[in-house]
């Protein structure tokens, strides 16, 4: 589970055990991890809305030459769907 406290913000998770009749309580801080998430997700929105209104066509074709990619403007321009 994850627990904000402050600024910071940590995974914490619960391990049983039931021979002791107790619980070990470990917590993370995963503050940064968050942070970058945040900024990848980001700079991901900012780069997809550049591709999706971009005036050139845009077509990404993986190793084995298959559509990976194609922006509306191309996909539009040669009736081609991502795939």
């Amino acid at each position: 589970m994850e627990v904000k406290a402050g600024t910071r913000v940590y995974l914490v998770s619960f391990h049983p055990l039931p021979e002791d009749e107790s619980v070990n309580i470990y917590g993370f801080d995963i503050s940064d991890r968050k942070e970058l998430e945040e900024k990848l997700r980001e700079s991901e929105e900012k780069y997809r809305n550049i591709v999706e209104i971009a005036n050139e066509g845009i077509w990404i074709l993986d190793t084995k030459a298959r559509t990976t990619y194609v922006n509306e403007k191309n996909g539009g321009d040669v009736g081609i769907q991502s795939g």
